[in-house]
């Protein structure tokens, strides 16, 4: 009979992580166009895998992480092989998904908990919006995110618990190397340590003490390793500028532009009713929790870590106000957790319904949500499927060579990825150059003079690197005003405009793209 439940068990669970596959079909393969920060990752990956070192041949405010991702995806399938990099976030997820299945079973010992919580992972990651649910930083994130949480019940359970807590703390300091807001469930786990004494007594002062110490040691590890490497290279400074300073004056220009009130009612509440049946099954999971508190201090005492944890992930994806839905990924993953954790108190006790009532209530929100977005994105992708700036891409393919890099003006990073060609600069993405702001702003609308700039500091570097690189095209996508870059044509912006009237002559417009042929003799 156990080997029939076994099998039983494993037969599931393949069906999950099949429709878990399923449903990212129309993502990673009706959709070919890559989202912008797919393509940006893969332009500065393609630099580290020509030998250039991050944050000095290239500039961007994601950890390195992400980077070496893609480098090492790229290393094994090839240059600019997207597909291989979505492959490779399909079993992260999967991979996270297991884990949270197996962190769930770990507290309450149900079978249908392990299920829940791999089911619900893999569904809601695919409710978000096309461009959002591919190779980001975020369904990176989650893998450490999600095994640091399994480390911290078996230090809570196991002899081995410094030990633990240390690893724990190692594989949560991984996740802010992907994604700097990966860096806030230390603060849950710190805070958990910290009221544990309030709440249980000061017979818990020492072994939180030890514990949070041995936490935060394996924290500090990995970016300490990291660091250490970057002050070698001599590229510490220029980490710290992009992935710190920079990142500081993104966060505050999008609160003040952005407002909180609009993003919130746009992006948040439809992602929060998109995944409702979570929200209340958290709600039963932490009313079982307060009901039993005395019969299961042990699970109670984590189930106020897994709720800090999901505070932090919700704080996290609304700071800074621009709640693009793959931040809310962050979120899923306690969400997920504390939900599955709640499905069979909902099942067994006293949840107001029947039990069949509860199983089709659970599955009917869980895959109507999934199914909904699969539509929408198998009508997308049949919409999208050649990007409109594809034969300027064919273009500069046909009319240069391999090794020949190009600079794009723009937020049109897809032109190296379509076009095969290297950025000739370390800016794939522009916008951080102009204070880019998306829509129709009238007082900013083709105003290059008061436009809002993240990083003066980034003229000079792009004014050396148009020297020492000397690319063979330069693309201004400005004329075709793709993603609104119509309002930054690059004749406002001396650096760029002196150095193309200096060496380059225009060859071509195709596509509502300007290009430029340079010729590298001038300069000199």
């Amino acid at each position: 009979m156990s080997n029939m439940k076994h099998g039983k068990l494993i037969g599931i669970m393949a069906l999950i992580i099949l429709g878990g596959f399923l449903l990212r079909i129309p993502y990673y393969f009706l959709y070919p166009v890559q989202i912008d920060d797919e393509s940006s990752h893969a332009a500065n990956a393609v630099i580290l895998l020509n030998g250039g070192l991050p944050y000095v041949d290239f500039a961007d405010n994601k950890p390195p992480g992400i980077f070496y991702i893609y480098y090492a995806t790229f290393l094994l399938f090839g240059k600019y092989n997207i597909l291989a990099v979505r492959m490779a976030a399909f079993f992260s997820t999967l991979a996270t998904a297991l884990i949270l299945g197996l962190c769930a079973y770990k507290i309450n010992g149900k079978k249908a908990s392990l299920l829940a919580a791999m089911a619900f992972y893999l569904a809601f990651t695919a409710t978000l919006w096309m461009e959002k649910t591919q190779a980001n930083t975020e369904i990176f994130m989650a893998l450490p995110y999600s095994l640091a949480v399994l480390l911290l019940w078996l230090a809570e359970t196991s002899g081995k618990r410094y030990l633990l807590y240390f690893l724990a703390g190692a594989g949560s300091g991984l996740t802010p190397l992907i994604k700097q807001v990966g860096g806030i469930e230390m603060a849950a786990v710190l805070l958990w340590l910290l009221l544990i004494p309030l709440i249980y007594g000061k017979e818990n002062r020492l072994p939180c003490l030890g514990a949070g110490i041995s936490f935060c040691a394996g924290f500090i590890l990995p970016g300490a390793v990291v660091g250490i490497l970057f002050y070698r290279y001599g590229i510490l400074d220029s980490a710290l500028f992009w992935c710190l300073t920079y990142p500081k004056r993104y966060v505050s220009t999008g609160m003040a532009k952005y407002g909180f009130l609009t993003p919130f009612v746009e992006d948040f509440l439809p992602f929060f009713f998109t995944v409702i049946i979570l929200w209340i099954l958290c709600g039963f999971w932490v009313k079982y929790v307060v009901k039993n508190r005395d019969k299961h201090e042990r699970v109670c005492r984590f189930s106020i870590f897994l709720l800090l944890w999901l505070l932090a992930g919700i704080f996290a994806a609304l700071t800074g106000s621009r709640m693009f839905s793959h931040y809310f990924i962050q979120i899923l993953p306690p969400l997920c957790l504390t939900a599955a954790l709640g499905v069979d108190w909902c099942l067994t006790e006293g949840a107001g319904l029947k039990r069949n009532y509860w199983k089709t209530i659970i599955v009917s929100l869980t895959l109507l949500p999934a199914l909904v977005f699969t539509g929408m994105g198998i009508s997308f992708g049949r919409n999208n499927k050649v990007p409109d700036f594809l034969p300027a891409a064919e273009y500069i393919k046909a009319h240069t060579s391999f090794d020949d890099r190009i600079f794009v003006w723009g937020w049109t990073p897809g032109l190296y990825v379509y076009s095969g060609r290297t950025p000739a600069t370390r800016f794939a993405l522009t916008m951080m150059l102009v204070g880019y702001r998306h829509g129709s702003d009238p007082d900013e609308k083709d105003r290059s003079d008061i436009a809002w700039v993240e990083a003066p500091e980034a003229w000079p570097m792009l004014e050396a690197d148009l020297k020492n690189s000397k690319p063979v095209l330069i693309i201004d996508t400005s004329p075709g005003d793709y993603h609104d870059f119509g309002r930054y044509p690059l004749k406002d912006y001396p650096v760029l405009n002196d150095y193309v009237t200096e060496n380059c002559r225009l060859e071509a417009g195709v596509a509502g793209t300007d290009i430029y042929r340079c010729s590298p003799g001038k300069e000199d």
